[in-house]
């Protein structure tokens, strides 16, 4: 099998994809990984083969790369980059990987949901296109998201359905124009690794030709250090904070970590971009890194803030790990729903974000044990879930038969048995 793998150049995006990638190459399959070029480097440390497409640029430093953005308003700002993710990227990359497609002739095009280059490639070349979900399910427009004012609305409107656009796009390629949602109703295949009960329940989750498959991370940073004795203290709980690999804003790991600090724990803060001493003089039960091997940290963590992308939480859930949300942008509103409504955490939006906050919802979770019983839980669930293997046989299948019929979704045998987690926090206002 010849699959060509095609991911947005962040650690995010790729995390989740390239453990199956690696899966197919071990099966002996020929497997490559279409991204930008500044992104091989850690296409390759996974062993994998990249190919350099579109646009040269690093989702870590988006802004640093489009410095045109950088005064634009909030709503202005989010709007340039839909039209950048949506347009200008997936045609610089359907433009660079033409030549690719018509030399290996891949068998199957695998990609994450945001890769829409992939997905307009297989549709061109009538080639069977997988898509590996990293998301809870969701409407793209909610009703209360929209503008209500009349310009905006329109502004809005010509972002997603204006020349510069993936109608836009679509209609320069001659495909035949379709709505975002329907969008994800086309792959022959979903790899859906939405733990069930975090599912919603949506026309989406319904039409798709969807497989459960477990959601597993590329294991990184093996160079990051050792945490000191003082940093594994096992008479004190740990408490990892984390927002990520784009969003380590400075203000907002300070304001957590004065929340959480007259707390009885040791704090594990992982800075990402940021270098440690931009929070300041730190406690001596604080310690600040600039990455951490979530992998090995999280089984010993009795609490994880984090800003609720998807390798964050499912590798904190997968851990058993109760977790406090502080979502960013994006799906980590929706992530951070979830996860209360699992009963596996709470989550503070970004206005509510504050020192008192943090620590008031840290202690809450902290002291409820049907919390980390639900995190638990949750980790059972995900470790129920079909593996790796399962995934490979998914797309030899599709490669060589075409469209795979769908399935009833896949539930786990104790999921009835899960109780009510209704007022289990304290009530908000």
């Amino acid at each position: 099998m010849r699959a060509l793998f095609v991911t947005i150049p962040g650690h995010g995006h790729f995390a989740p994809l390239a453990p199956l990638a690696q899966a197919a190459l071990a099966r002996g399959h020929d497997v490559r990984v279409a991204s930008s070029a500044s992104f091989a480097p850690v296409v390759e440390a996974a062993g994998l083969k990249p190919v350099s497409a579109g646009l040269d640029w690093l989702q870590s430093s988006v802004e640093a790369q489009f410095p045109e953005f950088a005064d634009l308003p909030t709503m202005v700002k989010g709007l340039a980059f839909a039209r950048l993710f949506e347009y200008a990227i997936p045609r610089s990359m359907v433009a660079d990987l033409e030549p690719e497609i018509r030399e290996t002739r891949p068998d199957v095009i695998v990609t994450e949901p945001e890769a829409v280059a992939g997905d307009v490639l297989a549709e061109m070349h009538r080639i069977p296109h997988a898509v590996l979900g990293v998301a809870v399910p969701r409407p793209v427009f909610l009703p209360a998201s929209l503008p209500e004012d009349p310009a905006t609305r329109s502004l809005v409107k010509g972002v997603f359905e204006g020349d510069e656009s993936l109608v836009g796009l679509r209609a320069e390629l001659g495909l035949a124009p379709i709505t975002r949602d329907e969008r994800m109703a086309r792959p022959a295949l979903v790899l859906d690794t939405t733990p069930p009960s975090l599912h919603l329940v949506l026309p989406q989750s319904m039409y798709y030709r969807s497989r459960p498959l477990r959601p597993v991370q590329l294991e990184s940073f093996h160079d990051a250090p050792e945490l000191p004795a003082d940093a594994r203290d096992a008479n004190r709980p740990r408490i990892h904070v984390s927002l990520g690999t784009v969003f380590e804003r400075s203000e907002v790991l300070a304001t957590v970590v004065q929340g959480l600090v007259a707390l009885d724990a040791n704090i594990v803060v992982a800075t990402g971009l940021l270098q440690p001493d931009a929070l300041g003089a730190l406690p001596s039960n604080v310690l600040a890194v600039t990455r951490v091997a979530h992998q090995h940290l999280l089984p010993t963590c009795a609490l994880f803030v984090t800003h609720g992308g998807w390798g964050s939480m499912i590798n904190g859930l997968a851990a058993g790990v109760p977790l406090l949300v502080l979502p960013q942008a994006g799906d980590q509103f929706t992530h951070a729903a979830r996860v209360r409504s699992v009963g596996a955490g709470d989550f503070l939006m970004p206005h509510e974000v504050s020192v008192e906050e943090v620590r008031r919802s840290a202690l809450a979770i902290l002291s409820n044990e049907l919390v980390a019983e639900n995190a638990r839980r949750m980790a059972g669930e995900i470790a129920a879930m079909p593996d790796l293997d399962e995934g490979v046989d998914l797309l030899e299948a599709l490669a060589n038969t075409g469209p795979i019929d769908p399935v009833a979704r896949f539930v786990p045998p104790d999921l009835a048995s899960v109780p009510s987690f209704r007022g289990y926090l304290r009530p908000r206002a």
